[in-house]
């Protein structure tokens, strides 16, 4: 069984909100018992849900600061957080290479740097990549 895997935003976000593909991540995400982030995550995902918030009108203002609440705990408590520094260079290299946003080549960086899977929901991603080594580290529905 696997142990370790880095998770995107989109992931998460899918995780605490209802989604496509919310049961597959939930189900995906229980396999693991380490899961890695960037430092990047939190502002990604609090800013995924406050477009759910403010511009979609997905959430109300009590189920955004409730669910934001369990997503930084989730952060906080059960996810290895790592820095911009460990994976600036190659998320560079991953973005120039496949035309990725800095973003995307990031979370890519960090799953080859531990040489572990990515967990996405992130189909256009998935399918951008097929036929490169980057696609088979990543993990989509």
């Amino acid at each position: 069984m696997p142990i370790e895997v880095a998770l995107d935003s989109s992931a998460i976000v899918a995780l605490y909100t209802p989604e496509e593909h919310s049961e597959w991540i939930k189900e995906t995400i229980r396999k693991y018992n380490r899961l890695h982030i960037l430092d990047l995550t939190l502002y990604e995902v609090t800013n995924a849900l406050w477009k759910k918030f403010y511009f979609l009108k997905e959430l109300s203002e009590t189920e955004l600061k409730r669910t934001l609440k369990g997503v930084w705990k989730f952060l906080d408590n059960l996810c290895f957080l790592h820095y911009h520094k460990e994976i600036k260079e190659k998320s560079i290299e991953f973005s120039i290479k496949y035309a990725l946003t800095i973003y995307d080549s990031s979370y890519l960086a960090l799953a080859e740097k531990l040489n572990i899977n990515l967990i996405t929901i992130d189909t256009k991603l998935y399918e951008k990549l097929e036929g490169t080594p980057l696609h088979k580290i990543i993990l989509c529905p």
